[in-house]
């Protein structure tokens, strides 16, 4: 037994992150054990750091959330930015690229979280494992104290249950495991069952609740720990479980009625409209503990002369990119990239004409992928459905806004010259032509998306009393330094996510590279917070009440829009949607999916809502378009296979089903 325990422990450590890595350079001569791993604090320490290792990336192309959806694009194979793709290194985008494109399996599953690999780096079910080898064990070393061991307990507990998070938002009904399985156990009680949803949630939320109280409320050390477990993520994740369980996906959902294990065991569960009440009290309680820690929506606050609307495009994109010292809002920055704990793993991308400026040596094309920090990629290409989808500058969406989209919703698509008035000058070149999409949208639409002759305002710039000659601006056709020229880099949509371009970066070298301080990419921030609150709340009751309202305006009052009420009567032609339970469905919905755009959250939320993502790929002729005409032609780059139920869940593999034919395969798989 003790031989297997080491031969165990040396396939953990040798699987781990460069914290496992430091553990094995100062072990004692011999064979590792147990008792070596837990000899004393430090460690011990590394252990726990190793349970850490093992949280999924969520700020990386190799995420699900960014390429596995409909909301970005990249080049057929062989051709531009898939190939900068893989002969960057980060082929891991690849997978959740083919999976958006219908390419998942059962052989090989990509993103294999099960079992591990296919780009999804190990099974997470070693990382639970690793955390029951952590919780058996974290008694032994005698110079830990005892703040920091119930700490630790509390954190490898939350992870424990994370982890059975994760899986069953990917698979629906897991094992659980509660205890790890004896070694030497017999092959009837390895070979395990998948657990009902409703089990499994219940052990979630029950092993997080148990967490919860020997966790920080904040951390006092960011330096040193920032992205470890406090109350306030361990109570966001909490309601995101329970949102999970009340939405349609897992709530009912007739697809799933028909699967049964061997034992006639139902694994999804019927419906039951209460849990939407439950997790609106789940939210209500984290929005409370993320107040309670000083968490608020972050507004830009530096004293610089510029505009209002400049000021709100950087409250807005501040909200993600700004650095941990100063950000207010994010509840759950990632601090690792990779196995190493160095940073986000920031999607940044720019192709940019500078203005004019007086000194000749600053006065030049730039242009190029470019780091800010972490490593980026030009190929992240929001499609036009994501640019349709932002509102209009009333706040209400363009297809039926009574004002300026009454008229030119139809022409939206055609090509119109920028007037100077209102905002544009702060927002688009004025006098350049561009497609009429591009005007009379909301400040989020500017802060999210970069386009060809739209305008970008860094904070080193200090002032935008002279927009024309100050601010940058993107040339992105064909030949243009942006566009397709010489370079595989470049937007196959015509359009770039700006949401991870942090307003810190600058343009240094040549042809020019965006450089700048990291960020730490917000797994979960308070404005998702509020937005999950009013979708469950909503859900709860028979029409919204004033409570639904205001969590949903105070993040679009921050957006620089007035609340829906006021916005839906003054603007739209369907006046009262804001004050049935169906209309404010459809509203927060659009909220999320605007307000959250470009990190990796609509790819999530469109599977729990069982929203079935677009089956054609548009977006403008950017791979042939060398001229404005030219250029603004909506072209189709792709058209997926229609999504199916199977599309909904990821498949077990045929390989894990051999060892053990107990597990039930997901429907259509």
């Amino acid at each position: 037994m003790k031989k297997i325990l080491k031969l165990a422990l040396i396939a953990i450590l040798a699987l781990g992150s460069h914290s496992c890595n430091d553990w094995m350079n100062v072990a004692p001569e011999g064979e590792p054990t147990l008792d070596d791993a837990f000899q004393n604090r430090a460690q011990t320490e590394r252990f726990l750091f190793t349970v850490y290792s093992y949280l999924p990336i969520h700020g990386d192309i190799g995420a699900p959330s960014f390429f596995a959806g409909d909301d970005h694009w990249i080049l057929p194979t062989g051709m531009g930015n898939h190939g900068a793709l893989m002969g960057s290194g980060m082929t891991s985008g690849v997978n959740p690229w083919n999976i958006s494109r219908g390419f998942q399996g059962t052989a090989a599953p990509l993103l294999n979280y099960w079992d591990g690999g296919s780009g999804a780096g190990r099974s997470l079910w070693q990382g639970i494992r690793d955390a029951h080898i952590f919780l058996e064990n974290i008694h032994k070393p005698l110079d830990l104290n005892h703040f920091d061991r119930q700490r630790w307990i509390a954190e490898t507990t939350f992870l424990k249950a994370y982890y059975h998070f994760y899986l069953m938002q990917l698979y629906g009904a897991i094992p659980i495991m509660e205890d790890p399985i004896p070694v030497g156990a017999p092959v009837e009680q390895v070979r395990v069952f998948r657990d009902p949803v409703s089990d499994v949630v219940e052990y979630i939320v029950r092993t997080i609740d148990r967490a919860m109280p020997d966790l920080p409320l904040i951390i006092d050390e960011p330096m040193t720990e920032l992205g470890r477990i406090t109350q306030p993520i361990a109570a966001a994740v909490k309601a995101q479980v329970l949102l999970f369980y009340a939405s349609p996906l897992m709530n009912g959902n007739p697809d799933f009625a028909h699967v049964v294990d061997s034992r006639g065991v139902h694994l999804f569960p019927r419906e039951d409209r209460a849990r939407w009440e439950r997790a609106a009290e789940a939210a209500r309680e984290a929005i409370d503990l993320a107040h309670q820690a000083g968490f608020k929506l972050f507004r830009f606050q530096e004293m610089l002369n510029i505009s209002e609307t400049t000021r709100t495009q950087m409250s807005i994109r501040g909200s993600v990119t700004e650095w941990f010292a100063n950000n207010t809002e994010t509840i759950w920055p990632e601090t690792r990239a990779g196995t190493a704990p160095a940073g986000p793993q920031a999607i940044q991308s720019i192709s940019t004409a500078r203005p004019f400026d007086p000194n000749p040596q600053r006065n030049r094309v730039i242009g190029g992928v470019t780091t800010g920090g972490n490593g980026t990629m030009s190929a992240l290409a929001p499609t036009l459905e994501i640019a349709e989808m932002f509102h209009s500058s009333n706040g209400v969406p363009i297809g039926e806004d009574r004002g300026f989209w009454a008229d030119n919703f139809e022409y939206r698509h055609t090509i119109t010259t920028i007037p100077d008035e209102g905002n544009n000058r702060y927002l688009l070149r004025v006098g350049e032509r561009t497609a009429m999409l591009h005007l009379n949208r909301e400040p989020r639409f500017y802060a999210n998306l970069t386009f060809s002759r739209s305008t970008q305002f860094q904070i080193w710039m200090l002032t935008d009393a002279d927009p024309r000659s100050v601010l940058w601006h993107y040339n992105l056709m064909g030949g243009q330094v942006g566009g397709n020229a010489n370079s595989e880099s470049f937007s196959v949509t015509g359009y770039v996510n700006r949401t991870m371009t942090t307003y810190r970066s600058d343009i240094t070298g040549t042809p020019g590279t965006l450089s700048g301080p990291r960020f730490h990419f917000p797994i979960i921030r308070l404005a998702d917070l509020y937005l999950m609150y009013a979708e469950a709340r909503n859900e709860s009751l028979a029409a919204p009440d004033a409570t639904v309202h205001h969590f949903v305006d105070e993040v679009r009052q921050r957006a620089g829009l007035n609340g829906v009420v006021e916005s839906w009567a003054q603007h739209s032609i369907f006046p009262g949607r804001p004050l049935t339970q169906d209309g404010m469905r459809a509203i927060i919905r659009r909220e999320r999916l605007i307000e959250l755009s470009g990190e990796g959250k609509r790819f999530w939320d469109m599977r729990r809502w069982k929203e079935h993502r677009t089956e054609e790929v548009k977006g403008w002729n950017a791979i042939h378009g060398r001229n404005t005409d030219d250029f603004y032609q909506v072209v189709t780059l792709f058209v997926r296979p229609r999504q199916t139920v199977r599309d909904y869940l990821w498949p077990i593999s045929t390989d894990a089903i051999i060892k053990n034919p107990n597990l039930v395969q997901n429907p259509g798989w």
